[in-house]
């Protein structure tokens, strides 16, 4: 196996957290299966892709419809009122936006990730179910030329809940009709990574998410990044500590361990472990590493950070070279965030407009949610968001009148959080 990235580490932390997602001992059997069986029913499920893909767009839209028609309950397969009348609103927004722009969009939309428990998988198949509602509805009314493309990760990780040959065959198939993600290569077999793996590398599979986001085509993802307790460590703690690295922690790895064994923050054995591996590290590694002693399962579950961890963040960030009154703000800034199940996701937003939105081609943002107590799924109001000039980026979306209003986007940090609050309320 090859050595795991940084992201598989992550990923193994939890698995460690999460006993029913705990690593089963590598037999003979499993050996074999992952080396010789599982690249021939990956196969098979390529094979039903292709068949699939060649049938056309509106077979496509058929087969999901009519597969999770079949596994939904017929209460989350219609949404509610109000929201089929944003759905609809659709049109207007994009008719009036042609009109000011003569351009045509491309679709992202954004959907919850429901939480860990009974009911997951029930809201996970209505939430792709209503997906390809809304690409049915662009692709009839001819502003989307093809069905949505599914960002699905297909890793043992993400796929633990199936038995090994559903996750073989479902992982082939989204291999040909989406764009699979596999976060956990180190754990395919030779023969996996020589056939499959390629496109489904994470790098690669960032590109494809790019590349497919052009005029008339629509992506659709989890604004979550995956259930509410393992994003917060994925994405909400990740990001945070990326945007510090880039913009405000600089400090010497040395002086930084020697604090941290001065001051206690961290018991002795962990801090052996990080100050030998310190060295081949980056900065936003090692703080990373650092950070990971504050997020034990209990944290990652409730969303909630103690006083007693808020002063241990506000001390590692002290150490780090952050000043007292920038420390105050940051802690404050990553409490709140990471008590929600949907993260504001900045990186994502920059990427979006550095790769799609700059070069000039319009967004549309459709955002789908589900409301576990009440057993509903709600499409939230769209939006667009356009560069009109160099270094000017707006936001188009509709007054209650239905007529098209603009504001501009000064800040995209803070763009991030008010749309996803705004469209994720929780």
């Amino acid at each position: 196996m090859r050595p795991p990235s940084p992201t598989e580490r992550l990923i193994s932390r939890l698995t460690d957290y999460w006993s029913s997602r705990s690593v089963q001992p590598d037999t003979l059997w499993r050996a074999l299966r992952r080396t010789a069986v599982d690249p021939l029913v990956n196969a098979l499920g390529r094979l039903a892709g292709w068949l699939l893909l060649l049938s056309g767009s509106g077979i496509l839209f058929w087969f999901h419809d009519a597969l999770l028609s079949l596994i939904n309950p017929s209460h989350l397969q219609k949404l509610v009122p109000e929201s089929q009348a944003r759905q609809e609103n659709i049109l207007p927004l994009l008719k009036q936006f042609k009109r000011l722009s003569d351009r045509d969009c491309c679709f992202l939309i954004l959907f919850s990730h429901p939480e860990a428990g009974k009911k997951m998988r029930l809201f996970s198949l209505a939430l792709y179910q209503h997906v390809f509602h809304i690409g049915t509805f662009l692709y009839r009314s001819g502003w989307a030329r093809s069905y949505p493309r599914l960002l699905i990760a297909v890793d043992p990780f993400a796929l633990d809940s199936l038995d090994w040959f559903t996750s073989s065959f479902y992982a082939g198939i989204a291999r040909t009709l989406h764009i699979s993600l596999d976060r956990q290569p180190s754990r395919l077999g030779w023969l996996q990574r020589a056939l499959f793996l390629g496109k489904s590398a994470p790098t690669e599979a960032g590109f494809r998410f790019i590349a497919h986001l052009k005029p008339g085509h629509a992506v659709a993802l989890a604004q979550a990044g995956g259930e509410p307790r393992n994003s917060r460590l994925l994405y909400t703690a990740r990001e945070f500590v990326t945007a510090l690295s880039k913009h405000e922690m600089d400090f010497d790895k040395g002086e930084f361990l020697a604090r941290l064994a001065e001051e206690g923050l961290l018991p002795p054995k962990t801090l052996a472990d990080v100050a030998g591996q310190a060295p081949q590290w980056t900065q936003r590694r090692l703080f990373l590493e650092v950070l990971f002693p504050l997020l034990n399962r209990g944290v990652l579950e409730s969303g909630k950070i103690s006083r007693g961890r808020k002063q241990l963040l506000t001390r590692l960030l002290l150490a780090a070279g952050i000043s007292e009154a920038r420390t105050a703000e940051l802690c404050d800034g990553f409490e709140e965030e990471f008590k929600r199940n949907t993260p504001y996701r900045e990186r994502l937003f920059n990427i979006l407009l550095d790769r799609i939105i700059k070069p000039g081609i319009p967004l549309m943002l459709i955002p789908l949610w589900h409301d576990w107590d009440k057993e509903t799924i709600q499409l939230e109001n769209p939006e667009i968001l356009w560069q009109t000039a160099p270094g000017v980026r707006e936001r188009f979306y509709l007054d209650p009148g239905l007529e098209m209003r603009r504001e501009p986007v000064e800040s995209i940090a803070r763009y991030a959080k008010n749309f996803t609050i705004s469209r994720f309320p929780r």
